[in-house]
């Protein structure tokens, strides 16, 4: 890690908790927060256990130093298969998170970092949707001897306040060559749980009633129209 006043190579990741504001509506403050509180604890813990440093959060989000790339990318997986998992226990209170990936040279004042490092590092983060995790190519050519990581390049982008187009890939497995990503592309129905409910209940009796086999080709079709009226009115693309 840098020195107080100094300047070394390091690796920061931003993170960011998506649509904080559309939790706040469907959940109210309360709800909201318990939602940030899980956050928080899920990130640290995680940053801790993969030695990175909290630099400091940023109302929905964190900035967090490694003294590795390696680190970096073990640490944003490991947070993205923790909400995954927690979002499967809890789905009532899921969520989202996008996160990005930098590392180069950057100047440590007491507990903060400066410079075009971290800068960027911003800017991928803010190019990720939720889910995803975003990294520079220097983070990905200095993880390349992370077993199992792989990644798929999204382009070039023209990052704001740079003059030069920066590549940027996103990681889709980590260390232990898993998918990160997939699995948590899903509709989301937070605040709707009631109304999820009634719908499948519907679907459960209609499905009693007309399991004839006359009735197949009929039920299938109206089981399209429950599914395309579901995410009309939850407003789902």
């Amino acid at each position: 890690m840098a020195t107080v006043g100094g300047q070394s190579v390091v690796t920061l990741l931003f993170t960011d908790l998506v649509g904080s504001t559309q939790l706040t509506d469907a959940l109210g403050d309360e709800g909201a927060q318990e939602i940030l509180r899980i956050h928080n604890a899920l990130v640290r813990e995680e940053v801790g256990r993969h030695g990175g440093s909290e630099v400091k959060t940023m109302g929905d989000g964190f900035m967090i130093a490694f003294k590795s790339p390696t680190s970096a990318l073990a640490c944003a997986v490991a947070i993205q298969r923790a909400i995954a998992q927690h979002n499967r226990e809890q789905p009532t209170r899921e969520f989202m998170v996008r996160m990005g990936l930098n590392a180069g040279e950057a100047i440590q004042e007491e507990a903060d970092f400066f410079g075009s490092a971290v800068i960027v590092a911003a800017r991928i983060a803010a190019l990720a949707e939720g889910g995803e995790i975003l990294t520079s190519e220097a983070v990905k050519q200095l993880g390349q001897g992370v077993r199992g990581s792989e990644y798929e390049f999204k382009g070039e982008f023209q990052l704001k306040g740079f003059r030069e187009p920066y590549r940027v890939y996103q990681v889709v497995s980590g260390p232990a060559g898993r998918p990160t990503v997939a699995a948590l592309r899903k509709p989301q129905f937070v605040g709707r749980e009631m109304e999820v409910e009634s719908l499948a209940e519907w679907e459960r009796q209609l499905a009693g009633e007309f399991a004839m086999p006359e009735f197949g080709e009929w039920f299938a079709r109206m089981m399209t129209l429950v599914d395309c009226g579901r995410r009309d009115f939850y407003h789902i693309k």
